[in-house]
């Protein structure tokens, strides 16, 4: 259950200036192999956010950042393994990287975790990834293929494509996606011819567009990289005649592309992740002004990698690499056992909760579940913006025996089978109005239920209900604010949902701004903000 609890942090230089000690960071992405033409976009953008941090002069107090890069080659795991082998032997507090997710995996997995070196992917994307045993030192900035799939389906959808074979790199990234894109087509109505499999690095492609052409379909959808495999298919195909509409996936956007196939791709579309708001306007005027592509996939994703490794080392004060891990899980979810967010008047104290597999499996014995033998496959339904997190609960519980089947639907079909109760188990998230607890607790209130209101488990207690009148018609609000505690407490006890985290919104300001106010909402209240520097006028 998705909350809001809000966190400041001051962003201000503390340390004598004199200390130019240097932050060795590395950078590795795949300069060679099927996604080269990407990759010095990548770099220079994160390079950029280090060299920005660097000249500021402000960063923990002056130090300057020097760049370590390394090879991934995106496909070879064990050249991967070992660049990474010889960054972090250098010292280096972080890595900005790597970028497909088979290498990228190895990578965490093999090196990064066990020296808990802290990554921050731009564009490993595979599904997989999520449940990465990494031990809170992993981090992407790119979405998931779960949610990029969906896209790329409902893109094909818009385009009127009534059939579609699918041919994909066999690897994480492309088997990953290929499965999430073959679901949502066909949820779509789409017919899905085949599916194969095509290998990077051959010099012809002729009988991979044979198989797929004799399947035929009104466009093939190239799930790859652009310069090497998707190229290959793309070329044969045109060269054949076989097809001449190509569905591609985010690995397949790039300028080389279209350098060598031009007109020729007029009929074909694709998605890759990105941003369109204020921000992504800054940035490519940032990006431009230092000769910086950012018109191709990732480049954006980069920048923000390195900055929020420069940040988490800025708001703990730190290189210290557990620090930066420390600060970079804080600073996304808290974790809750309780359903009001703490930062609410009435929330019950916070404790975090304690991650116990061995009790959970004696408490799952004692109700004669033991390992989870006798219990029925639970069904649990989301939206494809969720995929993730259903995917790491169907993770977690099947360590215990316990089976879940994560069934995504589009919103509108979720929403209807919530409010209808036609699911037994579902994920939804909640945040706040106006900041009081009434507006949490009012969920489960009997007047309330679905589908007249938003209480979809039907949830009800007398005591509850009392407590909930008590707390409305009081004029005291700390006596309002204990029942609001109490009534927490009936829903941690009768367990109507199972809280997983709150949010936290992390505001950066300048230590020069005075009055900056935010209501436990984040609503923020900027009537009284002022800037204290001493040139500054009122």
């Amino acid at each position: 259950m998705k909350r809001l609890i809000v966190a400041a942090f001051i962003f201000v230089s503390t340390f004598s200036t004199n200390v130019l000690a240097e932050i060795k960071m590395g950078v590795i992405l795949g300069f060679t192999g099927p996604i080269e033409s990407l990759t010095p976009a990548m770099a220079a953008s994160a390079e950029l956010a280090f060299k920005e941090a660097s000249d500021s002069g402000s960063l923990l107090g002056g130090k300057k950042i020097s760049v370590i890069r390394a090879d991934s080659t995106c496909v070879d795991s064990a050249a991967a393994t070992a660049a990474a082998e010889g960054v972090i032997s250098q010292g280096v507090a972080a890595i900005m990287g790597a970028d497909c997710s088979g290498v990228t995996g190895a990578i965490a997995s093999n090196v990064a975790v066990p020296n808990g070196v802290v990554m921050i992917s731009p564009s490993a994307t595979s599904p997989g990834l999520t449940t990465l045993d990494d031990k809170g030192y992993f981090f992407r900035t790119a979405p998931s293929d779960a949610r990029g799939g969906q896209i790329l389906a409902d893109i094909t959808k818009d385009r009127k494509v009534k059939s579609v074979a699918i041919t994909y790199t066999n690897n994480d990234y492309g088997k990953g996606l290929a499965d999430v894109y073959k679901a949502a087509v066909e949820a779509h109505g789409i017919k899905v011819t085949t599916v194969t499999a095509h290998e990077d690095g051959k010099a012809d492609y002729s009988s991979e567009v044979a198989t797929l052409a004799s399947a035929g379909g009104d466009a093939v959808a190239v799930i790859g990289y652009l310069d090497q495999g998707g190229k290959g298919i793309i070329q044969a195909s045109l060269d054949s005649g076989a097809f001449d509409k190509f569905i591609l996936s985010d690995g397949m956007i790039g300028q080389s592309l279209v350098d060598a196939f031009g007109k020729d791709l007029r009929k074909s579309f694709g998605s890759m992740p990105g941003s369109t708001g204020k921000g992504a306007g800054v940035f490519s005027k940032v990006a431009s002004a230092a000769n910086i592509d950012s018109s191709g996939p990732y480049t954006g994703e980069s920048y923000d990698a390195a900055a929020l490794i420069v940040l988490a080392m800025q708001a703990g004060n730190s290189v210290d690499r557990a620090s930066i891990a420390r600060v970079l899980r804080r600073n996304s979810v808290l974790p809750s056992d309780h359903f009001l967010p703490p930062s609410l008047p009435g929330a019950t104290e916070y404790i975090s909760p304690e991650y116990d597999l061995a009790r959970a499996e004696r408490l799952l014995e004692e109700a004669g579940f033991n390992g989870g033998e006798g219990l029925p496959e639970i069904s649990l339904g989301t939206t494809s913006d969720y995929v993730d997190l259903c995917a790491a609960i169907q993770s977690n519980w099947s360590k215990l025996g316990v089976n879940v089947n994560v069934d995504v639907a589009p919103s509108s079909v979720h929403r209807e089978r919530v409010a209808m109760s036609k699911i037994e188990m579902f994920q939804k998230s909640w945040l706040a109005d106006y900041a009081d607890a009434e507006n949490f607790l009012g969920l489960f209130k009997r007047l309330n239920f679905s589908p007249s209101g938003p209480n979809y488990t039907h949830f009800h207690s007398e005591k509850f209900e009392n407590l909930y009148s008590e707390a409305l018609a009081s004029d005291s609000d700390s006596a309002r604010f204990i029942k609001y505690a109490k009534m927490d407490s009936i829903i941690y006890s009768e367990t109507p949902l199972i809280p997983l985290f709150h949010d936290q919104v992390t505001h950066f300001i300048s230590s020069e701004v005075q009055d900056w106010i935010v209501s436990p909402v984040n609503r923020l209240d900027l009537r009284r903000v002022k800037l204290s520097c001493a040139n500054a006028e009122n």
